[in-house]
């Protein structure tokens, strides 16, 4: 168990992971999976707090999730509305000033 207690200071140690490496590696599922685990069923769980470490985890990890998510679904809104023309305007290339 402390060379599982290592992996978890090493993940700890690094902090903020790039959206893209959660998402190939998929090391988030791999901690909400053991936040759903019973403490019972884990050796020294009261020792090493494996569930809590993981839960603390995964709340970062979802959040640099989230920011990625939200980063990409506002681009196409901003760019729509750079391009909107102004309304009755005959010159499509003539756009409204925000």
């Amino acid at each position: 168990m402390a060379s599982t207690s290592r992996l978890f200071q090493d993940l700890e140690e690094v902090g903020r992971i790039e959206a893209s490496i959660l998402k190939s590696t998929k090391i988030h599922k791999v901690m909400k999976a053991i936040t759903k685990l019973d403490p019972d069923t884990i050796p020294l769980e009261e020792e090493y707090r494996f569930i809590s470490r993981a839960r603390d985890l995964l709340d970062l990890y979802m959040n640099v999730l989230a920011e990625d998510t939200e980063g990409k679904e506002m681009r196409p809104l901003e760019e729509a509305l750079d391009r909107v023309l102004v309304i009755g305007s005959t010159d499509p290339t003539r756009e409204a000033s925000l």
